[in-house]
């Protein structure tokens, strides 16, 4: 429906472009007038409605400019993906299931990573630990000697005995590998009097008799009833018989 032509020319919209000075033609009756300070058609008397592209600022259309040019670029990079997966000729299902099988391959792997990063981290034992440790096994080392030799190693023989043969009958040692020194480098002290044997670390200050020497533990009697049971054949005895057996000889 057409304006009142007594009505003034219409205020141009927010936004909208200066016309003054062009030649603009009415979109609904085609005449073409010169801008009158006004977006009102003479012939017409319609107000004129510019498109949306016009209406906007410079600063708004350069932005449409760049995000149509990235949605561009994403497309072009997507369609070249797609291309190469089809050239491999690699499904979708089989990219799914590598997928999870790299997953599973990464659930068995990560436990065991964990397990050793935490042994990296975990304190070592301390000096004295590791000690008596090499004290239980002397002790039970002895033991065996003493089973098979009828004796313990002798002061002269000392406890190289348990590692080299000493001419002794009955001998079947070795009964350890090899002889070390303890955790501060000095050997073991051995004294043996009367089948009666002592067996100590010096610690720490290396002078025998002081208070930081470091006694050996009882021998391992389960060990020692374990390896008497396999030199007979026969089932192992129970160690707590085995070990009051051992006592009775100390």
């Amino acid at each position: 429906m057409a304006d009142d032509p007594s009505m003034p020319p219409a205020t141009p919209p927010p936004g909208a472009p200066a016309l003054s000075g062009k030649k603009v033609r009415c979109p609904y009756c085609r005449q073409t007038f010169s801008d009158n300070g006004g977006y009102r058609c003479p012939a017409c008397s319609r107000t004129m409605r510019f498109p949306l592209r016009l209406r906007m600022q410079p600063a708004d259309i350069e932005k449409q400019r760049l995000a149509r040019m990235a949605r561009e670029r994403y497309n072009e990079r997507q369609a070249l993906r797609r291309k190469a997966v089809r050239s491999l000729g690699i499904s979708r299902r089989s990219w799914m299931i590598m997928g999870l099988a790299a997953l599973v391959l990464l659930g068995i792997a990560l436990p065991f990573r964990y397990a050793e990063r935490q042994t990296a981290l975990s304190p070592a034992p301390s000096k004295e630990v590791r000690v008596v440790k090499s004290l239980w096994a002397l002790r039970t080392a002895l033991e065996a000697f003493r089973e098979d030799c009828g004796r313990y190693p002798s002061a002269a023989e000392g406890l190289q005995a348990l590692a080299m043969p000493p001419g002794v009958p009955g001998w079947e040692g070795p009964y350890i590998d090899m002889l070390r020194p303890d955790s501060w480098h000095k050997p073991f002290c051995y004294h043996v009097t009367n089948d009666t044997i002592s067996l100590c670390s010096a610690g720490p200050d290396g002078i025998e008799g002081t208070p930081d020497d470091i006694p050996a533990p009882r021998p391992d009697y389960t060990v020692l009833a374990r390896r008497k049971a396999d030199r007979a054949g026969k089932p192992p005895a129970k160690p707590s018989e085995f070990s009051v057996r051992l006592q009775e000889h100390e």
